[in-house]
């Protein structure tokens, strides 16, 4: 039994291999980070101290998996560093990344006895 749908597009990769496409939850966080020196001077101009600029994170979402589906995509991100392939601004982008926390529920038992998860969320961020 399946319920994701593997991405045929080149859109969603870890290293070579192609992830599920994930739901329209899905989200980019674009960050930055600044040094201790960033503030206001006496004349209350803004000085940034810039460290990294643009960060990215992506939280995959996905409405269901089955576990098998979960266990594989699990078993490609988590406690490991790799190059992750994802859409952003309607273009193809790469990063080199991680996964943070992932979370999910489970939901029930399916007619074949397979167990099906819900809301999946997996958070990838740039290293």
């Amino acid at each position: 039994m399946t319920i994701g749908r593997v991405d045929t597009n080149g859109y969603w990769k870890v290293g070579n291999t192609s992830i599920y496409v994930p739901s329209n939850n899905t989200k980019v966080e674009h960050s930055n980070v600044t040094g201790s020196s960033t503030g206001r001077d006496q004349s209350g101009v803004m000085h940034i101290d810039w460290l990294r600029r643009d960060i990215r994170k992506v939280h995959l979402h996905y409405y269901y998996l089955t576990a098998s589906e979960l266990s594989t995509l699990i078993g490609l991100l988590q406690g490991k560093e790799f190059v992750f392939t994802f859409r952003d601004q309607g273009a193809t982008k790469t990063m080199n990344a991680y996964v943070g926390e992932s979370s999910y529920e489970f939901y029930s038992y399916a007619r074949t006895g397979e167990e099906i998860y819900k809301d999946v969320s997996i958070n990838v961020i740039e290293k």
